[in-house]
């Protein structure tokens, strides 16, 4: 109550998808099993959309979750703000902003961790990490907007795997 849901984008983005290769050096042997989920948004309140971009696959993600990025684009280019460990997805984008930036709300469990959500708050123009984020059991009180908010497993058993590193 009081989230809203916004699917992944579904459009190859070929600079996101590059700078993605770039940024984790990632091999070619991955390309096919790495998968991205991406959604623009702005979490800075400055008028312009960023992309927050989950990247899952053997390469980058373990059992506590996946990789993700926050990308600024500067004077046509792509560059990576912040880079993130141990992200599940949906991204509760809150409607509660702290500095100047919204915080970010992400489920948090696996790798021994109890199933529970880790609140991100910006401070000096980062987030804190998903382990050191404030926890809380439930997302009572908590409004924003959920983003790459895709049920994966049902997409996952119907064929559609979010975009991989061989998309155009």
């Amino acid at each position: 109550e009081g989230i809203t849901g916004v699917k992944a984008e579904n459009v190859p983005n070929k600079q996101l998808k590059n700078l993605i290769i770039e940024y984790f050096d990632i091999p070619k042997e991955y390309y096919e099993t790495t998968r991205y989920y991406y959604n623009y948004v702005d979490l800075n309140e400055d008028g312009s959309d960023e992309i927050f971009v989950v990247v899952s696959g053997p390469y980058t993600s373990g059992t506590g979750g996946s990789s993700a990025l926050w990308v600024v684009e500067n004077a046509g280019k792509l560059h990576v703000n912040q880079d993130f460990t141990l992200v599940n997805t949906p991204i509760i984008v809150s409607d509660t902003i702290t500095n100047g930036v919204h915080d970010l709300v992400v489920p948090y469990y696996g790798g021994g961790a109890e199933s529970q959500y880790s609140i991100l708050k910006c401070n000096d123009g980062e987030y804190t990490r998903v382990a050191d984020g404030t926890k809380v059991k439930t997302l009572e009180g908590i409004t924003g907007k959920a983003i790459i908010a895709n049920d994966l497993i049902t997409e996952l058993e119907a064929g559609i795997m979010g975009l991989n590193l061989l998309d155009e």
